[in-house]
C-alpha cells in the first residue's frame, strides 16, 4: 500500500509546468432553414382525369397526346419541386 502511494506523488512531480494556449477554432454547425417556396400540387393520374368510359372513347391520337401532357407534367412537377426543396 505504501509503494503505491509512494508511486502516485512520485509520478505526481514528473508533470513538469503545464502550458495553456488559447487558440481560436472555427466550427460549422448546420442550421436548418425554411424552404424556398411551397411545395408544387401533385400531379393528378390520368386514370383519375378520364373516367373509363371517355378513356375508351377517345382516340389513339388523343390518348397519346393526353399521356405526352401528363408526361410533360411530370417533369414540370419534378422541376419545380426540386427548386422549391433545394433550401431545404
Amino acid at each position: 500500500m505504501r509503494a503505491a502511494l509512494f508511486a502516485v506523488f512520485l509520478l505526481a512531480g514528473c508533470g513538469g509546468p503545464t502550458v495553456i494556449k488559447d487558440r481560436v477554432e472555427h466550427v460549422s454547425v448546420p442550421v436548418i432553414q425554411k424552404c424556398a417556396s411551397e411545395k408544387p400540387t401533385k400531379i393528378v393520374p390520368l386514370n383519375e382525369q378520364v373516367a373509363d368510359a371517355d378513356w375508351a372513347a377517345l382516340s389513339l391520337k388523343q390518348k397519346s397526346e393526353r399521356a405526352a401532357a401528363q408526361g410533360l407534367r411530370r417533369i414540370g412537377y419534378t422541376d419545380a419541386l426540386e427548386a422549391a426543396t433545394s433550401a431545404c
